[in-house]
Protein backbone atom coordinates (compact mmCIF):
# COMPACT_ATOMS: atom_id res chain seq x y z
CA UNK A 1 0.00 0.00 0.00
CA UNK A 2 2.55 2.46 1.02
CA UNK A 3 4.48 1.55 -2.07
CA UNK A 4 1.93 2.27 -4.31
CA UNK A 5 1.14 5.21 -2.79
CA UNK A 6 4.83 6.60 -3.03
CA UNK A 7 5.38 5.78 -6.36
CA UNK A 8 1.96 7.48 -7.43
CA UNK A 9 1.85 10.32 -9.85
CA UNK A 10 -1.63 11.60 -8.25
CA UNK A 11 -0.06 11.73 -4.85
CA UNK A 12 3.03 13.92 -5.92
CA UNK A 13 0.87 16.04 -7.97
CA UNK A 14 -1.91 16.10 -4.89
CA UNK A 15 1.23 16.93 -2.69
CA UNK A 16 2.68 19.62 -4.64
CA UNK A 17 -0.96 21.13 -5.19
CA UNK A 18 -1.17 21.72 -1.23
CA UNK A 19 0.23 24.95 -1.45
CA UNK A 20 -2.23 26.57 -3.76
CA UNK A 21 -5.04 25.75 -2.01
CA UNK A 22 -5.37 28.66 0.21
CA UNK A 23 -4.25 30.74 -2.31
CA UNK A 24 -6.96 29.56 -4.75
CA UNK A 25 -9.30 30.04 -2.16
CA UNK A 26 -8.38 33.38 -1.16
CA UNK A 27 -8.45 34.25 -5.09
CA UNK A 28 -12.22 33.39 -5.68
CA UNK A 29 -13.91 34.29 -2.36
CA UNK A 30 -12.34 37.96 -3.89
CA UNK A 31 -12.01 39.50 0.08
CA UNK A 32 -9.37 41.84 0.09
CA UNK A 33 -6.89 41.18 2.39
CA UNK A 34 -6.13 43.20 6.27
CA UNK A 35 -4.72 45.97 4.37
CA UNK A 36 -7.36 46.55 2.14
CA UNK A 37 -5.27 44.89 -1.03
CA UNK A 38 -7.40 42.86 -3.50
CA UNK A 39 -6.24 39.12 -4.05
CA UNK A 40 -5.13 39.96 -7.45
CA UNK A 41 -2.31 41.62 -5.98
CA UNK A 42 -1.38 40.28 -2.21
CA UNK A 43 -1.14 36.59 -3.86
CA UNK A 44 1.73 37.83 -6.60
CA UNK A 45 4.49 37.11 -3.63
CA UNK A 46 3.25 33.53 -3.06
CA UNK A 47 2.28 32.55 -6.38
CA UNK A 48 6.06 33.53 -7.55
CA UNK A 49 7.85 31.82 -4.71
CA UNK A 50 6.38 28.91 -5.22
CA UNK A 51 6.87 28.59 -9.09
CA UNK A 52 10.54 29.78 -8.03
CA UNK A 53 10.70 27.11 -5.79
CA UNK A 54 9.69 24.17 -8.28
CA UNK A 55 12.44 25.53 -10.70
CA UNK A 56 14.50 24.89 -8.18
CA UNK A 57 13.66 21.41 -7.02
CA UNK A 58 13.63 20.90 -10.49
CA UNK A 59 17.10 22.14 -11.29
CA UNK A 60 19.06 20.80 -8.15
CA UNK A 61 17.92 17.34 -8.45
CA UNK A 62 20.90 16.46 -11.08
CA UNK A 63 23.58 17.69 -9.75
CA UNK A 64 22.58 16.27 -6.06
CA UNK A 65 22.35 12.69 -7.95
CA UNK A 66 25.75 13.04 -9.31
CA UNK A 67 26.99 13.34 -5.98
CA UNK A 68 24.90 10.99 -4.19
CA UNK A 69 24.73 8.45 -6.90
CA UNK A 70 23.65 5.46 -4.73
CA UNK A 71 21.19 7.45 -2.98
CA UNK A 72 17.64 5.84 -3.27
CA UNK A 73 16.03 9.22 -2.96
CA UNK A 74 17.51 11.39 -5.82
CA UNK A 75 17.22 8.58 -7.92
CA UNK A 76 13.32 8.47 -7.38
CA UNK A 77 13.42 12.21 -7.73
CA UNK A 78 15.15 12.00 -10.78
CA UNK A 79 12.11 9.72 -12.10
CA UNK A 80 9.73 12.31 -11.37
CA UNK A 81 11.75 16.03 -12.40
CA UNK A 82 9.82 16.70 -15.08
CA UNK A 83 6.70 17.41 -12.55
CA UNK A 84 8.72 19.78 -10.46
CA UNK A 85 9.02 21.53 -13.84
CA UNK A 86 5.60 21.38 -15.08
CA UNK A 87 4.44 22.27 -11.37
CA UNK A 88 6.84 25.27 -11.70
CA UNK A 89 4.95 26.25 -14.95
CA UNK A 90 1.89 26.62 -13.87
CA UNK A 91 3.09 28.55 -10.70
CA UNK A 92 4.41 31.04 -13.03
CA UNK A 93 1.59 30.94 -15.55
CA UNK A 94 -0.69 31.89 -12.56
CA UNK A 95 1.65 34.37 -11.62
CA UNK A 96 1.43 35.83 -14.81
CA UNK A 97 -2.36 35.96 -14.79
CA UNK A 98 -2.29 37.17 -11.53
CA UNK A 99 0.13 40.15 -12.71
CA UNK A 100 -2.12 40.51 -16.03
CA UNK A 101 -5.12 41.19 -13.52
CA UNK A 102 -3.28 43.55 -10.98
CA UNK A 103 -2.72 45.85 -13.48
CA UNK A 104 -6.05 45.42 -15.09
CA UNK A 105 -5.47 43.65 -18.58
Amino acid sequence: MVHKLIHSRAALWALMALPSLPMMAAFFAGTPDAEGRPPSEFLLHPTGEFAARFMIAAMMISPLRLIFPRSGFWLWMAARRRYFGVAAFGGGSCLRRLCAASVGW
